[in-house]
């Protein structure tokens, strides 16, 4: 028996490439004119960086699948591992709300309830500590730049570059 795709599935295949193709484009173009303009990065630096970052995704990628395609489990291949990360995570959390009161005191406990002002940074002290804590306690996937970036998004750290509409309230 021969497994041909349908001229339908073609089609489908072929529209979420293009839709891929322009995301990215938008993201990339985005993320190299605030790294030349913004940061002024020379753009010599910025494609050997955006090489490097697809080359390690297409690396990663190929380690993931591996590791998605011998997982073999009634429920498929990839949803235990996100049901794995979402049940402990949401176990650890619960926990963190019963011994602060909310989690939002358990972020603000870290600062002593004072904003954090700095730039120019994908992780901090802060942001290592607070991710460490947390992966000591039993969560998964809080990195430290993922950590920086949710203490970003909370207003626990205010990180606003030069130029931005916002920095003139920082100060």
């Amino acid at each position: 028996m021969e497994n041909r795709l349908t001229w339908r599935s073609k089609i489908g295949y072929g529209v979420g490439t293009i839709g891929k193709s322009m995301s990215y484009g938008l993201a990339s173009g985005f993320i190299s004119y605030w790294f030349l303009s913004g940061l002024g990065l020379s753009p010599a630096f910025l494609g050997v960086m955006l090489f490097v970052a697809r080359l390690w995704d297409g690396v990663n990628d190929l380690l993931m699948g591996a590791i998605i395609d011998s997982t073999r489990t009634k429920w498929g291949k990839f949803r235990p591992w996100m049901v794995i990360g979402a049940v402990t995570n949401a176990a650890v959390f619960y926990e963190i709300q019963q011994e602060y009161g909310s989690f939002s005191e358990y972020l603000w406990g870290w600062t002593g309830g004072r904003v954090v002002c700095e730039k120019g940074r994908t992780s901090s002290p802060l942001s290592d500590a607070i991710s460490a804590d947390l992966k000591k306690r039993g969560m998964k996937f809080v990195g430290t730049t993922i950590i920086y970036a949710y203490l970003q998004a909370v207003g626990v750290i205010w990180a606003h570059e030069d130029g931005c509409f916002m920095e003139v309230r920082a100060e």
